[in-house]
């Protein structure tokens, strides 16, 4: 079972878990400011998938609503299709393919359950009291990036409003 993400190089480096690291050359700088001081070298290091935590609650949550149909499922994958794989930028991060396969592991079904019950008894509350659930997290706000670019509501939201208030550039007059 999977899914298909159009996501950043950006993304695609933090879920494989891609960082550069300083490598000692065994050579010293000769002269300048750096002079006597050893001389290192980037090296790319991958210590697996990182930073899919909405991925796989998304992806956990359909293999147990398929496995409660009676379908099993025993592997997820995202199908992360880089928009900026042709960019500088894509390469300098390590990103060199257009798409990836990102295993993504299961979590147990009690912690999904869990997290589902409580978004939804937010949102319900949010409905029949007429008032807006609390002000997403953080990292489900993709640090503001969903807030201005991807969410449905954000006309809704007093967080998204400001946000986007905020953020707007003044119209310049032009004499």
């Amino acid at each position: 079972m999977g899914d298909i993400k159009v996501t950043s190089s950006y993304k695609i480096m933090k879920a494989l878990g891609k960082y550069k690291v300083n490598v000692p050359t065994g050579e010293f700088y000769k002269s300048g400011v750096k002079k006597g001081k050893e001389k290192y070298k980037k090296e790319w290091c991958e210590d697996g998938v990182k930073g899919t935590l909405d991925w796989a609650i998304q992806l956990n949550y359909y293999r147990i609503l398929l496995e409660q149909q009676g379908l099993s499922v025993t592997k997820m994958v995202i199908q992360a299709m880089c928009r900026d794989n042709n960019l500088r930028i894509a390469s300098e991060r390590g990103i060199d393919q257009a798409i990836y396969l990102l295993p993504i592991h299961p979590i147990r079904d009690q912690w999904i359950q869990r997290y589902m019950r409580y978004k939804a008894k937010a949102l319900q509350v949010a409905l029949e009291t007429r008032t807006l659930p609390s002000v997403c997290r953080a990292k489900e706000r993709w640090n503001n990036r969903k807030c201005l670019d991807y969410c449905n509501v954000v006309g809704h939201c007093p967080y998204g409003n400001r946000l986007k208030v905020a953020t707007e550039k003044p119209l310049q007059v032009v004499s």
